[in-house]
């Protein structure tokens, strides 16, 4: 339920000017893909990878799985056809993120983003909530919008090393503005498939600067006009 309120959530704020039938995108949202990507990012069935078979069984930050997760959600994108962009930070640490170039004005930059990483530190770490769940959103996002045309370009975003203290987000910041690109947004999706009470709550947390309440009146729109049925 969460996975599906936040993908028209997304939708909705780039696309309701542009496209009325939004129902048709909720439609072409597969759970059965979303499923899928959790088990191969946290390791519950193997992949393949560069044509060799692997399971990622640990995606911390010091693991051998944290690379392999790494070659995976690239291989995923370009699969879709994406562009794909990569940072390198440090020793240990690289994003990487899908680029879908928006049609009008394409120096305004939307993100979405999750942090693939996981913990604990050493050992297995399959991480299947914290976050394939956001991995997932995020792939299955990248394929529902991209033979969309969008006005703004949209950045579909994984970080490293959120686990450390946030470490991947906090090293691409900076390239937003040197860029001379405009951030008109940011949505971040982490640990969005669990509700160990079925009781549709889904928690919306942001802070009172730029255009984060109009994200949030989007939010209560969307599970409004949709009849999503979340309780926010």
């Amino acid at each position: 339920g969460s996975i599906l309120f936040l993908f028209i959530f997304f939708y909705t704020n780039n696309l309701k000017a542009q496209n009325p039938d939004i129902q048709a995108i909720i439609n072409n949202i597969h759970l059965d893909s979303l499923v899928k990507t959790v088990e191969e990012i946290s390791g519950e069935v193997p992949v393949i990878i560069h044509g060799l078979t692997h399971t990622i069984t640990s995606r911390s930050y010091s693991e051998p799985g944290n690379e392999l997760a790494f070659q995976y959600i690239k291989s995923r994108f370009q699969d879709i056809g994406y562009e794909v962009d990569s940072q390198k930070y440090s020793s240990t640490g690289k994003n990487l993120w899908a680029i879908k170039l928006g049609v009008k004005n394409p120096k305004r930059v939307v993100v979405l983003g999750a942090h693939y990483d996981s913990k604990p530190f050493g050992g297995s770490a399959p991480g299947a909530d914290d976050n394939g769940s956001g991995i997932a959103a995020v792939i299955e996002t990248a394929r529902v919008l991209k033979d969309i045309d969008l006005d703004y370009t949209i950045i579909l975003a994984l970080w490293d090393e959120e686990e450390l203290g946030l470490n991947g987000s906090k090293a691409y910041a900076p390239s937003v503005q040197s860029d001379n690109d405009t951030l008109i947004g940011y949505i971040n999706l982490d640990m969005i498939a669990w509700d160990s009470d079925n009781d549709n709550s889904i928690e919306v947390q942001l802070k009172p600067v730029a255009q984060s309440i109009d994200l949030l009146e989007n939010v209560i729109y969307c599970n409004n006009e949709f009849q999503i049925g979340m309780s926010l």
